[in-house]
């Protein structure tokens, strides 16, 4: 038994460095490219895209200036997609969250409304950008 707690410490020793090189790793990535790329704005994500195309690809500054036109042409598309199919996957969303409620105790559900309506909120400060 006592042969135990040394292994238990180390492991669990281990199991915090996991974690925190996991938390460093995303943090550093944010960091790296600013906001993840699908909460940048609609000219951000086309900068992003061309600096990425740029530097793989190492383009010339011709094919820079005939590609970018395309990605801001694609970028406008989605956008619309999106804004066409946003209200039926928000419709979508919640249904399923009433269903999932109908699954869950008083505090639970208490819990996913306030989680929920932090998820609307984060989502309507996106927007607002």
């Amino acid at each position: 038994m006592r042969n135990l707690k040394p292994i238990a410490g180390i492991l669990i020793v281990f199991i915090l460095g996991a974690l925190m090189g996991a938390l460093a790793a995303r943090f550093y990535a944010t960091f790296q490219s600013g906001r993840p790329h699908h909460r940048r704005s609609q000219e951000e994500r086309v900068e992003f895209i061309m600096k990425r195309l740029t530097d793989d690809l190492d383009l010339s500054a011709t094919q820079q200036k005939e590609i970018r036109p395309i990605v801001a042409s694609t970028e406008e598309k989605i956008q619309s997609i999106k804004d066409e199919y946003a209200p039926g996957i928000r419709t979508l969303h919640d249904a399923s969250i009433e269903e999932i409620k109908t699954r869950l105790t008083p505090g639970q559900k208490a819990e996913l409304d306030r989680m929920h309506a932090e998820w609307k909120r984060r989502r309507q400060d996106r927007k607002s950008r």
